[in-house]
């Protein structure tokens, strides 16, 4: 511990190489440190013991933060991943792996269920922690997004870029609202005061910059909030286009119908008009009845979500291998009905 005139400040080793963020939790009982030695360790500040080190990133760990709750941490890697880590049970109960360069910058959005990343590869990206979906993303800038950070209302987001600019993201009307100039050279850095009214930001001009964000002019209740999921659950599905009514004709004639999937394999499925049920054929020795309704709702529940074999933690468009629900045809052959989904 080294002591100063006017305070002293605790040299605490506890990572193996380079040190790339560092966070308190809210209330300042906790501090989260990542690094290129692929860690995520949790500080106790009390007794400034290590408390737990997070490990599954495969690369260098360059953001994290803390849950409003201080249950959980997010951390982003070189490894393009996002990873959720519970301090209770000590394991990794979420992931996301959609970016394909780096994350660099990551954060929990104000009401706790909503999570966001950001990357080297332009793109800022928006996921629901409930449904382990992606419900809002941007391609945000021109090159590099170094930062983002949440008005505390939520309603909003700002990003720093490698292309100088700051964005401010309005994400109820999920547009860019406008774009600030003032760095002339990148912009690393970006952070929203507590109360949301300032925006401050550096960069690599060597200079920092305070904006007033004058957000509480803006007239908050004509405009919609976030969409929930049950709200998203019940959107009505639009019409399908004049050629899916064209291949659902066709294969409500048929009485056979072939469908891939990467974990049940070429299957052969058959049918009978006005039944609810098909005979569900995967190898010539195995044959078993499956209800249509069912084996649709299964397909539902599954259909475009990807997660990684490797990690059933991870979900998202970049996990390789990828594990996907695609198939030819979604159809349901009862009453002499085929639809597509």
């Amino acid at each position: 511990m080294n002591f100063s005139s006017d305070g002293y400040s605790l040299l605490v080793k506890g990572h193996k190489s380079a040190v790339y963020s560092a966070n308190f939790n809210p209330d300042g009982r906790f501090l989260v440190t990542s690094s290129e030695d692929k860690t995520v360790k949790l500080w106790n500040s009390a007794d400034r013991k290590l408390r737990v080190s997070f490990e599954g990133h495969s690369k260098s760990v360059r953001c994290t933060d803390f849950h409003p709750s201080s249950r959980s941490i997010v951390s982003g890697s070189d490894d393009r991943s996002m990873r959720i880590w519970d301090i209770e049970h000590k394991q990794q109960v979420l992931g996301f792996l959609d970016h394909a360069e780096p994350i660099t910058s990551v954060t929990f959005h104000p009401n706790s269920v909503y999570v966001a990343s950001a990357s080297m590869d332009k793109k800022i990206k928006i996921y629901d922690m409930r449904i382990k979906k992606l419900i809002q993303h941007y391609d945000a800038h021109s090159h590099a997004v170094n930062s983002i950070s949440f008005h505390p209302s939520g309603d909003f987001l700002v990003s720093a870029s490698d292309d100088s600019k700051l964005k401010v993201w309005d994400l109820r009307y999920k547009k860019l609202g406008f774009t600030l100039f003032g760095h002339t050279g990148a912009a690393t850095c970006v952070k929203f005061s507590p109360q949301g009214d300032y925006i401050a930001s550096g960069g690599d001009d060597t200079v920092v910059l305070v904006w007033k964000s004058n957000f509480s002019e803006l007239p908050q209740e004509i405009i919609p909030e976030l969409p929930s999921p049950s709200q998203a659950l019940q959107t009505p599905k639009p019409k399908p286009t004049l050629t899916e009514q064209k291949r659902a004709a066709s294969v409500a004639k048929a009485n056979k119908l072939l469908i891939t999937s990467p974990r049940m394999g070429l299957e052969s499925m058959s049918f009978t008009k006005g039944s609810p049920n098909f005979s569900r054929r995967s190898s010539p020795s195995h044959t078993h009845t499956v209800h249509v309704r069912k084996f649709l709702q299964d397909v539902k529940d599954t259909s475009g979500i990807k997660y990684s074999e490797k990690d059933p933690h991870l979900f998202g468009s970049q996990c390789e291998p990828p594990f996907e629900e695609n198939f030819t045809s979604h159809v349901l052959a009862h009453e002499e009905v085929a639809y597509f989904f």
